[in-house]
């Protein structure tokens, strides 16, 4: 199992959406699946990709470590749209690595990978997570329903999009509603992705937290949580 590609693919997808973006819902029109509070057993998932993806992806990372102060400023002036980031040669790749790279990267997918605790505690229209070892940076965050809202350790999100099932989503069709965030407080920036739906085929929900920060351009903190609770 490999984060590698979606860490690349969070440097060169554009990380946050923008208001005027026509996909995405004001927060208050967003709506999340259900959840009932509990102490839950989730099932936590791995990304696997294929050796191209991943040796491209490793070129990107390492260009990364190069030049984090450029990446981090790269990615803060292009990816506002939602659109992927253009090409540069500092991305580590050529011309023609970056164009197959980009049709070979979606090429991964999730399965099972292990066992976590999580509970799920209702007030309202606040929902809080206190999440277990396995989970340990989503713990403590709050999503406000009303109007639409997610709080973490990583910041704050509320640019929902309402997302709808299918064919081609991992780890198989669902609906629900995404969040993509890109904060900057210097020296610190941040971003953050929240995905939460319900599976098409199983029922079970579908959680999705990705968190990272850096200092000075130096990657300091990072979280990559995806899991289904039954």
């Amino acid at each position: 199992m490999n984060h590698a590609p979606l860490l690349a693919m969070a440097l060169v997808a554009g990380l946050a959406l923008s208001p005027s973006d026509p996909g995405v819902l004001h927060a208050q029109e967003a709506k999340p699946p259900r959840m009932a509070p509990g102490v839950y057993e989730v099932t936590l998932l791995g990304v696997a990709s294929p050796e191209r993806v991943q040796e491209l992806t490793q070129n990107i990372i390492e260009a990364q470590r190069t030049n984090p102060e450029w990446f981090q400023n790269y990615v803060l002036e292009h990816g506002h749209s939602g659109e992927v980031l253009p090409w540069h040669q500092n991305l580590g790749l050529t011309r023609e690595e970056y164009a197959e790279y980009l049709e070979i990267a979606d090429s991964w997918d999730l399965s099972p990978v292990g066992q976590g605790s999580l509970e799920i505690l209702k007030d309202g229209q606040r929902v809080e997570f206190i999440a277990g070892d396995e989970l340990a940076a989503l713990d403590g965050a709050v999503l406000d329903l009303q109007p639409l809202r997610l709080s973490s350790s990583f910041g704050d999100c509320e640019a929902f999009t309402q997302i709808t099932a299918k064919a081609g989503q991992k780890p198989e069709p669902w609906s629900g509603v995404n969040c993509r965030a890109t904060l900057r407080d210097s020296p610190f920036a941040r971003t953050l992705v929240f995905s939460l739906g319900r599976l098409e085929a199983s029922g079970d929900l579908f959680l999705r937290f990705e968190g990272k920060e850096a200092k000075n351009g130096e990657l300091t903190r990072q979280a990559d949580l995806f899991f289904t609770i039954p």
